[in-house]
This record gives C-alpha cells, sequence and structure tokens, in this order.
C-alpha cells in the first residue's frame, strides 16, 4: 500500500544530494545503537534538514543501502559507526593490547598473493572462518576486510580478480565454507603473474623447525 517502503529493497530511489549530506554528516565520530532502525530513528530525531522530507520507513531503507551497498556505515562491536571512522581505528594497528603484529594487506594483488601462498601450504583448501588467523599466524601479514569497504569477509570473494581466481565451497555438514583455488588454466595473465610470484616465494621458503 501507498506510503510502505522495503527496508530490504536493493533500489536506490533517493537524490544523490541526500546521499552527499548524509555522507557529510557522517565525517566523523558518530556512534547508533539499536541496529538500522535505531540509527534510522536516531537521524529522525535530529531532524536534519536533508533528511525532512523522508518518513522514517525512508530513512531505515536509506540506513540499509548506508550498510549494503553505499559502504557509508559498518557493524562495529554490535554498533552502527561511519566506515571511515572505524578504518581510523583499526589501522595502522589496532591499538588494543598491540595486536596488529605484521604488516598489513595493502591490495587486492596483495590479498591474492597471499591467497595463493596459503592455499601452497594447504592445497585441501582453508576454512573461511580460521582464515585471517592462520594468515596472520602463519605470514605475519594482517587481512582486514574494511580495508577493502566490506562489511564481511564473504563479501571479500564476489569482487574481483578474488571472485573467478577462488572458489568458496561448503562441506558437507552445510556450515564450514572453505576457500580454494579455482583453475589456473581460467586465470588471466595477471593472475598467473601472482600465482608463479607466490609459488616462487613459497619454494625458496626454509623447511619448518622442528
Amino acid at each position: 500500500f501507498k506510503g510502505w517502503v522495503d527496508i530490504d529493497a536493493p533500489d536506490d530511489p533517493y537524490d544523490e544530494k541526500i546521499w552527499e549530506e548524509l555522507a557529510k554528516f557522517l565525517d566523523g565520530e558518530h556512534t547508533f545503537a539499536g541496529g538500522r532502525y535505531g540509527m534510522a530513528r536516531e537521524l529522525t530525531q535530529r531532524k536534519l534538514s536533508f533528511l525532512e522530507p523522508l518518513s522514517l520507513g525512508e530513512v531505515c531503507h536509506m540506513v540499509q543501502l548506508a550498510i549494503q551497498h553505499r559502504r557509508l556505515i559498518v557493524y562495529h562491536r554490535k554498533m552502527l559507526k561511519p566506515i571511515q571512522s572505524v578504518l581510523c581505528q583499526t589501522s595502522p594497528a589496532e591499538g588494543e593490547g598491540g595486536e596488529a603484529e605484521g604488516e598489513d594487506i595493502k591490495d587486492m594483488d596483495d590479498l591474492c598473493t597471499v591467497l595463493f601462498r596459503m592455499l601452497v601450504r594447504h592445497p585441501q583448501g582453508i576454512r573461511l572462518c580460521r582464515m585471517k588467523q592462520m594468515i596472520k599466524h602463519e605470514l605475519s601479514r594482517n587481512l582486514s576486510e574494511m580495508a577493502f569497504q566490506c562489511t564481511k569477509l564473504i563479501e571479500l570473494f564476489n569482487q574481483e580478480p578474488l571472485s573467478t581466481t577462488f572458489v568458496l565451497d561448503t562441506e558437507t555438514d552445510g556450515k564450514s565454507i572453505y576457500v580454494r583455488m579455482g583453475r589456473p588454466d581460467n586465470f588471466s595473465d595477471h593472475v598467473k603473474h601472482l600465482l608463479a610470484t607466490a609459488n616462487s616465494t613459497e619454494g625458496k621458503q626454509p623447511p619448518p623447525s622442528t
């Protein structure tokens, strides 16, 4: 019926000017409790001029789009926060107890090479839920999905070149997701070069001490 808003709809009917104003507003330290509805309610209560023409349902829809498609906000420790403020908090070092030892993975080529190196070591595949810890433990590298404007690790594998290079397999229990290498014959020349670099690096690694 008229006035009803599907807050999970992927289409974005809102004026770009409104998005620009929202992005400006979020350029700072903000924390919103209560999930997307709680954030929408707080934004409405603040009587921001650029949101005045919108209903609470429409603002809630905008919040959902800002999380999933616009990447303006993310869930961080059960609160919604602007992604830039979270990235500032988490890099270059986590700040809490010196967590972030090792070098951050900086771009997609770097990430591809790291994943290739891990899969040379673990050709049977790597459990997605353990991938970050294994990369940190074995290669002393830090992977943050938010550095790639993603809110979840699995979203990284929807992006190129990961989506055409690696395969996500669900095990028979339906719970564990494994990352495995795709068919090298299908890789682009650039990705083949990254694989060759990873193989060469791993080939030169000294054997683990016993």
